[in-house]
């Protein structure tokens, strides 16, 4: 559980845009 949560926060501000 660290690649996935690293990949989520590295997509969050994609989406958060």
């Amino acid at each position: 559980l660290s690649h996935l949560a690293q990949r989520l926060f590295d997509e969050i501000p994609k989406v958060r845009n």
